[in-house]
């Protein structure tokens, strides 16, 4: 399904956003406050891989990567690498290898 095919069933999305390869096609659901977005349609060369769907009246017959039954989780941030040198030198953000002249 094309982005044409989307726009003619479903209408002007709410907003496009375009990256490369791919288009996002974002619209209102009258969920947003329960769901915390919009539906969103992806497409990757121009054709439909995915959406997440959740107005009624609409449907999408593929695989969701977001069913409506899937439940929320927490997903932990991720863990900043282990500092292999913790001297002074090693540390976050530390500069190494400058020399000033004055």
């Amino acid at each position: 399904m094309s982005e044409a095919d989307v726009t003619t069933r479903w209408g002007e999305p709410v907003a496009v956003r375009r990256t490369g390869d791919w288009t996002y096609l974002y619209y209102a659901n009258g969920l947003e406050r329960q769901a915390g977005f919009w539906d969103v349609v992806f497409l990757q060369g121009g054709q439909v891989v995915d959406a997440i769907v959740r107005a009624p009246g609409r449907t999408y017959l593929g695989q969701s990567s977001s069913p409506p039954e899937r439940a929320p989780q927490f997903t932990p941030p991720a863990q900043p690498p282990a500092n292999p040198r913790p001297d002074a030198a090693g540390a976050p953000g530390a500069v190494t290898g400058i020399r000033v002249t004055p």
